[in-house]
């Protein structure tokens, strides 16, 4: 029985190396537009012009208001956050101003960055334009990311760096180059001054 099933896991991994090579030897589109990850690209671009569109349809929101106050006495730690967060409201309101639009625009880009890195993480599975496609899109409506990336806070920041590890903990299996470990631990920490959820 056990020889069996060594034989049927055998007969799946040349399958699977099969399906690899086939894909790593298929001709590749010279045009960066026509492959599957400028579909992630062009989603992420989507969801900056909707930004443009209502990043300021609606006033401040209090924790927007706490976290401006934040940035404006810098410290290592606070009671009841992490300070990255604090830290980029700080570069951000110092470069930009604080509109509206200038202290959501940091948390919008995070978002797209996300949709960015989804789209990478249905490539090292070997998604094509339809998988990645559905994948960012997903990404790009799901009503929690939305909301989170419309406001200045930590959450936009949060899911970035999960989705991040995820990338690079795929690319440390897949790739079986332990130098992606140190990319997810270094994710994994800054993560961990974003927000203490990463745990």
């Amino acid at each position: 029985m056990k020889l069996i099933m060594i034989m049927r896991l055998q007969k799946i991994n040349e399958r699977f190396a099969d399906e690899i090579n086939d894909m790593e030897t298929s001709e590749k589109p010279t045009n960066f537009w026509q492959t599957p990850i400028a579909v992630a690209f062009a989603l992420a671009l989507v969801k900056l012009f909707l930004f443009l569109l209502a990043g300021n349809s609606y006033g401040y929101f209090r924790d927007e208001l706490y976290f401006l106050a934040c940035a404006k006495h810098l410290a290592f730690g606070y009671p009841d956050h992490a300070p990255l967060s604090v830290f980029i409201t700080k570069l951000s309101t110092s470069v930009f101003g604080d509109s509206l639009y200038a202290i959501r625009f940091l948390p919008a880009l995070a978002g797209a960055l996300r949709i960015v890195l989804t789209g990478l993480l249905v490539r090292e599975f070997g998604g094509k334009h339809f998988a990645t496609l559905l994948a960012c899109l997903c990404v790009l409506i799901v009503p929690v990311y939305n909301a989170g990336d419309n406001l200045l806070s930590m959450n936009a920041y949060e899911s970035l760096f999960w989705t991040g590890c995820a990338l690079s903990y795929v690319w440390a299996i897949r790739r079986e180059n332990p130098n992606y470990w140190l990319l997810f631990g270094a994710l994994a920490g800054i993560g961990l001054m974003n927000k203490h959820s990463i745990v």
